[in-house]
């Protein structure tokens, strides 16, 4: 009788995804709110988690854990963070400010105003360009070098803007908003030239 060698099928790739953590950071205070963007990672290696009136960074390399800022004035809670160049991080809050944080020398580079509600996003287009997302449902795009640091307004929003992300070349910007649409921006030209998709 003859045998008849199994059929080798083709071998798929598949990914482990863990079913559960690698570490457990205890996050008190951390805002019960899924349109502020409370945390990020920056390129070195560091966690950035607002708790309530609180910045804390956390060393994954080290496990060191470090409280950067306090904001002052009841109820301003940080209510979004965004690592730029270096060791500069963009922190906005409910009280509508924007200040740049130096981690390395621990100390507050600016503070920007502009918005008159919460900024619940950031996005940095490069180390210059910072655009900023608020409940005001306006984006603001800051150029940190200047004293007069606002200069562009994108209006294409009806309620608060909570998601925002510049495209790897920085030509467009993607900005989701809480009235259900999501919008492309021409960096050149400061409209929504793609136009709007409904989600």
């Amino acid at each position: 009788s003859g045998s008849s060698s199994p059929v080798k099928g083709k071998r798929r790739n598949t990914r482990l995804i863990p079913k559960s953590p690698d570490k457990i950071l205890d996050a008190p205070d951390i805002v019960d709110d899924y349109y502020l963007n409370l945390l990020d990672w920056s390129p070195s290696n560091i966690l950035a988690v607002a708790l309530g009136q609180s910045v804390f960074l956390w060393n994954a390399t080290t496990g060191a854990t470090h409280k950067l800022v306090e904001t002052v004035g009841n109820g301003n809670i940080v209510t979004s963070l965004r690592w730029g160049a270096g060791n500069t991080i963009a922190v906005g809050t409910h009280c509508a400010e924007i200040q740049l944080w130096d981690v390395g020398a621990n100390v507050m580079t600016r503070s920007m105003r502009g918005h008159v509600s919460r900024v619940a996003s950031l996005s940095w287009a490069n180390p210059h360009l910072l655009s900023s997302g608020s409940r005001d449902s306006l984006i603001l795009n800051h150029d940190i070098r200047s004293d007069s640091h606002r200069c562009s307004t994108l209006e294409g929003h009806r309620q608060e803007v909570c998601g925002l992300e510049w495209s790897p070349q920085s030509t467009q910007l993607a900005s989701g908003g809480n009235d259900n649409v999501l919008n492309v921006w021409e960096q050149r030209t400061n409209t929504a030239q793609i136009g709007r998709a409904q989600v």
